[in-house]
């Protein structure tokens, strides 16, 4: 006779067991219905909402997400035009704007008031009144606009809510963002909207500065697409989405590199039935180059900034217009000029550095110029800068940075047109007048910008930028001895990459590996390329170990980052450098890990095998 169980075990084998099977398909499930509701609209989510709260079973709506076959809801829900919901009116957001017209009425003249009233009688409701008010255009009766008006004013369609506004924290100016129009179909979240467009003029727009801000956002907000467009929003959008940790941002909520995506395939689906040449479609096609580049192809990237280069000389962007002086021109024509001269000085600083790294002749030479630089405003320049990372603000100096990388960018790309498309053949004496340019730039810099102690982010890039181009000057002849100059090549190399990590140290202590753009992460891996030829050296361990490990951080959010690692393993492989076991690991764990690139190979590693 077998002996009794312990009274412990016989209670354990009576409990019934978990069916580890069930279970997992019921977390299959769950993980299903999430990700219905993140990627699809408001109308879908809202439709599995109700059927969770109608405690329906999980197996049976998993089903029915998959095949997207629902049944109706327990309270029908009313539609507009274009499937988008339209929520109960806000009465108290109703109240509050007959109180803003009741007190603009008893402020205006006699006039002024038959105008206001007679807009009703038209069927025009309270908020476009008050938006006729704000826009200096009561007068206009809205039936019988002009079609020349119609053109200049275009509006597109509202979308489902009502019009909110927030303030935009952040960037170079503290501004009232409405989001009462549909500028994007991906989205009609105000708040996620504006969580976007804050992130991009934060950390994106101070250093390109693709178009003017002000003028961009006057448009947005009033619908008008005379500074404004869908694709350059839609572009904005994705490069925004690029600095967001919000599953909302990805196109895969479960992939982290597919932010931006969606935003940017509507972009460009926008861009291909706008009919005509546009400085809206110039800003756009250089955001695609950069962040809009899903597959961090140099090619792709060419490409873009080549129909952004091109398009501005057919407008002849680069030309100085017969008009000015600025006091012969109305209001109108000066924000024509002023717009069309901020984004052709965008495009022309997106090409050099591109060319250069494709080793390529730069597509708008500086010969052809004749347009003014960049005007400075100072009192523009005084308003605050405040990434939401730090709690200090400070002045932001953005018209005074976009001047000064102008003047850059002359430089850079002269030095483009020396190494691609050479009048004379480059010799120590080119060399050295070309330092000097540099030299002189860094010496007559104002006080405002010199400094990298505290600096915003986009001071910082430009100071990473212009370390850079000094770098890339010399980097052909490391080996070289000039014999007419006491400068050494090798050491100069040496000292900009070190500048470099010094900048990327202060980024950190600032602001973390938050806000780094493409540009940033270009310029801390020439740095790097130079640290691996001063390996072990103490200093250049140091700092190639920390470029690593901020690769590390973002590459699962940002494919150059990535890019970037898999060209050190490269190297590393290539030279046959002996890392330490420390950096080694950090090196060789992370995405990528396994494979470099064939494009990598044939444009970036092939040429840098000479170094050594």
């Amino acid at each position: 006779m077998a002996p009794d169980r312990p009274a412990h075990l016989a209670s354990q084998e009576r409990k019934p067991l978990i069916n580890i099977k069930a279970v997992q398909s019921e977390l299959e499930d769950m993980k299903s219905v999430l990700h219905f509701i993140q990627s699809r609209d408001e109308v879908q989510a809202l439709l599995v909402f109700e059927k969770l709260r109608n405690k329906s079973d999980l197996a049976e709506l998993t089903r029915e997400v998959k095949h997207a076959t629902f049944s109706p809801l327990s309270t029908p829900l009313k539609f507009e035009p274009g499937h988008s919901l339209k929520p109960t009116v806000n009465f108290d957001l109703q109240l509050e704007r007959m109180k803003q017209l009741h007190a603009i009425l008893a402020t205006s003249t006699e006039e002024e008031v038959t105008a206001m009233t007679n807009r009703p009688r038209t069927e025009e409701d309270i908020l476009s009144t008050l938006r006729a008010i704000n826009a200096d255009t009561l007068a206009t009766n809205p039936r019988t606009a002009s079609s020349e008006e119609a053109m200049d004013t275009t509006e597109v369609s509202t979308s489902y809510h009502e019009s909110t506004s927030t303030t935009l924290p952040g960037g170079p100016s503290s501004v009232t963002l409405s989001s009462s129009w549909s500028w994007t179909n991906e989205t009609h979240d105000d708040e996620f909207i504006d969580h976007l467009l804050s992130l991009y003029f934060t950390w994106d727009w101070p250093f390109y500065q693709p178009f003017p801000m002000d003028l961009f956002l006057a448009d947005f907000k009033s619908g008008r697409t005379r500074f404004c467009s869908r694709s350059l929003v839609n572009a904005i959008l994705g490069v925004g989405c690029q600095f967001s940790d919000r599953f909302q941002a990805r196109d895969d909520p479960k992939d982290s590199k597919t932010a931006g995506h969606q935003f940017f395939r509507e972009a460009r689906s926008s861009l291909m039935r706008e009919p005509t040449s546009s400085c809206t479609a110039i800003a756009a096609m250089n955001l695609f180059a950069f962040a809009g580049n899903f597959d961090n192809c140099m090619d792709t990237a060419w490409n873009w900034l080549g129909q952004a280069s091109r398009m501005a000389l057919q407008l002849n962007l680069h030309l100085k217009p017969q008009e000015l002086p600025f006091t012969d021109l109305s209001e109108d024509a000066t924000k024509e000029y002023r717009y069309r001269s901020h984004v052709f000085w965008g495009a022309f600083h997106m090409d050099p550095g591109v060319s250069w790294a494709y080793r390529r002749p730069v597509q708008i030479p500086f010969q052809l110029i004749t347009i003014d630089l960049p005007d400075i405003n100072d009192q523009a320049d005084l308003d605050p800068w405040l990434p939401s990372v730090r709690a200090i603000a400070q002045p932001s100096y953005t018209s005074l940075t976009f001047h000064w990388m102008a003047r850059l960018d002359m430089i850079t790309n002269s030095t483009s047109l020396m190494f691609q498309s050479p009048v004379v053949a480059l010799d120590g004496t080119a060399l050295i007048e070309e330092y000097a340019k540099y030299l002189e730039w860094f010496s007559c810099l104002p006080k405002q910008l010199a400094k990298i102690a505290g600096a915003p982010a986009h001071v910082l890039t430009m100071h990473l930028y212009a370390h850079t181009a000094v770098l890339l000057l010399f980097r052909p002849f490391l080996k070289a001895e000039l014999s007419e100059s006491s400068v050494i090549p090798h050491n100069v190399c040496r000292t900009s990459a070190e500048a470099i990590s010094d900048i990327m140290y202060e980024w950190g202590r600032l602001y973390g590996f938050a806000g780094l753009n493409t540009s940033a992460i270009h310029c801390l891996l020439n740095a790097c390329i130079i640290h691996l030829l001063h390996v072990p050296t103490l200093r250049a361990t140091e700092n190639l170990k920390y470029a690593v490990e901020i690769y590390q951080s973002i590459a699962s959010r940002r494919g150059w980052a990535e890019t970037s690692l898999q060209l050190l393993r490269g190297l590393v492989k290539t030279w046959d450098i002996v890392l330490g076991p420390e950096i080694k690991n950090i090196l060789y764990c992370g995405p990528g890990s396994t494979s470099t690139s064939s494009q990598l190979q044939t444009h970036l590693l092939d040429p840098l095998r000479t170094l050594v």
